[in-house]
């Protein structure tokens, strides 16, 4: 009797049963078990292994629009504290935090700071309707590069695309 060892599903939009899975994972994670070194080191040669939501991409946790998401939020937020950094206020996540004063501002620079603001204050709604603990955790990832709760990550990173 012939047996097939490695079977490929059918068609590629197919997607194998609950017992499929749990008895692929239980494989994978015997491997990964075995091997996590050798994993990480293929890894760590991607740029994205250096930033927590780079990590959480290369690992297969977030996929393309949820890693864009993370970075036009990691982008904003640096965007952000920039303006705030002369009003000495770097720790500030809340907009109405960001007192700038008209004075020694050129045209230019006022301008970006407004568009910056606005940017910020939609960003941060967003993630704000999403839940406060779910800012908590994505701004606490973003500033202390380790890893918070998935679900509040997909929360909000899931919130960004949507919003």
């Amino acid at each position: 009797m012939k047996t097939r060892r490695h079977t490929r599903p059918r068609s590629r939009d197919a997607y194998p049963s609950v017992e499929t899975v749990l008895r692929r994972t239980e494989k994978l994670s015997t491997c990964l078990s075995l091997f996590h070194t050798e994993v990480a080191r293929s890894l760590a040669v991607n740029p994205e292994a250096e930033w927590i939501f780079g990590r959480l991409y290369l690992l297969g946790l977030l996929n393309d629009e949820q890693y864009a998401a993370a970075m036009r939020i990691d982008n904003l937020l640096k965007r952000y504290r920039s303006l705030l950094a002369p009003h000495g206020r770097i720790r500030a996540w809340r907009p109405e935090n960001l007192r700038a004063t008209r004075e020694n501002l050129s045209p230019e620079e006022m301008k970006r700071m407004l568009v910056v603001r606005a940017e910020y204050e939609k960003m941060f709604s967003v993630l704000k309707q999403a839940g406060p603990a779910v800012v908590n955790c994505v701004f606490t990832m973003i500033d202390t590069d380790v890893a918070g709760e998935l679900s509040l990550v997909y929360k909000g990173l899931n919130a960004m695309l949507v919003g």
